[in-house]
C-alpha cells in the first residue's frame, strides 16, 4: 500500500494515491490492538489515537494543493501526535525509571540549533510556520530526551525518532529551500517508517511497561 501510494504520487496515477494515501495505518493500528488484544491500557488506547491523527492528517494535508498551508497542517497535526507520543514515552521512562539528570544540555542545544535554522530561514518562513516548527523541534527535543538510545527503551523507539526528525528536516528543506529529486518518496517513505518503528517499539518494550 505504502509502494503503491509514493508510486502513484510520483508517476502522477493520483487514483492510486487517494485510493491508499495513508492507509496502512488503520492496519497498522489494527496490527497493534491484535497484538494487544484484551491487554488494553490507557497507553496503548493513546497509541491507537495517535495512529488515528496520523491517518486523518496525511489525507487533510493531501487534499490541500498550496504547499505552506499543507505543511502547517501537517506541522500542527505532527505537533498534536506528538505531544501524545511524548506523553506515552515520558511514562515508559517513568515506569523503568530512566535517568535524565544531563539532559538539560541536550535541551539546550537542541533548541539552540532550532532557533538558529528558524532564523537563517525567517525570509522563507511567515510567522505562524516559524512558531509550529519550533514547537516540533522543541518536542523532538523532548522525545530525545526520553525515548533516544536509552540502554531501558527498545532500540526501535530511538530509530523513530531520528527517523522523523530527518523526515522534518527533508520536508522542511523539500518545500522551502531547495527542491529534492523524488522528496515524496523519501519524506513519506519515512514517515511511514518512523511510525511503524515506534509502534513496534512500544510492542517489544511490553514487558518494560505493562
Amino acid at each position: 500500500m505504502i509502494s503503491l501510494d509514493i508510486y502513484g504520487q510520483i508517476s502522477k496515477h493520483y487514483t492510486l494515491v487517494w485510493i491508499f494515501k495513508a492507509l496502512h495505518l488503520p492496519f497498522l493500528a489494527y496490527y497493534f490492538y491484535t497484538c494487544r488484544k484484551s491487554k488494553l491500557e490507557i497507553l496503548d488506547k493513546l497509541i491507537l489515537l495517535s495512529i488515528f491523527i496520523a491517518f486523518a492528517g496525511s489525507w487533510i494535508a493531501y487534499l490541500i494543493i498550496h504547499d505552506n498551508l499543507a505543511f502547517n497542517i501537517l506541522t500542527a497535526v505532527t505537533i498534536i501526535e506528538g505531544q501524545i507520543n511524548l506523553f506515552i514515552l515520558s511514562k515508559i521512562s517513568k515506569r523503568v525509571n530512566v535517568s535524565s539528570k544531563n539532559d538539560i544540555w541536550s535541551i539546550s542545544l537542541t533548541l539552540i540549533i532550532a532557533i538558529g535554522f528558524i532564523y537563517l530561514t525567517f525570509p522563507k518562513f511567515a510567522t505562524l510556520t516559524q512558531i509550529l516548527v519550533l514547537i516540533a523541534m522543541i518536542q523532538l527535543s523532548l522525545m530525545c530526551v526520553y525515548g533516544f538510545f536509552r540502554k531501558e527503551i527498545h532500540i526501535l523507539i530511538s530509530g523513530s525518532i531520528a527517523t522523523i526528525i530527518l523526515c522534518n528536516i527533508l520536508s522542511v528543506v523539500g518545500i522551502f529551500l531547495v527542491k529534492i529529486t523524488y522528496d515524496y518518496l523519501w519524506i513519506m517513505g519515512l514517515l511511514y517508517l518512523s511510525k511503524y518503528m515506534f509502534v513496534e517499539g512500544i510492542l517489544k518494550s511490553k514487558k518494560l511497561i505493562y
